[in-house]
């Protein structure tokens, strides 16, 4: 049952301009720019920085400092809602926030991409999947264990 600190999860399932889609858990009571913050960490979406959240089949914006409660239509209890990333128009300032971006991406990656080097992390498709290491395992090679 639902105890008292449990909140309705909401999941989004959000496009971006190229059509891949990133699945985010969320609740009524996280913000769009949670959401946003998100999109910016994950590989699918994080050099997309001009950008609208849309409902698909609407035009209406989702307001970036709302939280997800403001939007009744909305589908809670594991239903899944379409969002899109629609791309703005960039301004001045704009061009200057994605450039600073691709900056950090290249300096430090989203953790997804780092893990691609990772002997224990294999990409099956579209999705990441973990191996499990054995326990004990000692890596072979290394100067360290002296």
């Amino acid at each position: 049952g639902n105890s008292f600190f449990e909140l309705p999860h909401i999941v989004l399932n959000v496009e971006n301009p190229l059509g891949k889609t990133v699945t985010i858990d969320a609740t009524p009571t996280d913000c769009v720019m949670d959401i946003r913050q998100f999109l910016l960490e994950t590989p699918e979406s994080c050099y997309f920085t001009c950008y609208q959240l849309q409902m698909a089949g609407d035009t209406k914006v989702i307001n970036d400092f709302a939280e997800l409660s403001e939007y009744p239509e909305l589908k809670q209890e594991g239903k899944s809602n379409h969002l899109k990333m629609v791309p703005g128009f960039y301004d001045e300032r704009s061009a200057r926030t994605h450039v600073r971006r691709l900056r950090e991406i290249i300096v430090k990656p989203p953790v997804h991409i780092t893990q691609k080097m990772n002997p224990y992390v294999s990409e099956s498709g579209s999705e990441t999947t973990t191996k499990k290491g054995k326990k004990g395992a000692k890596s072979k090679g290394t100067s360290e264990e002296l």
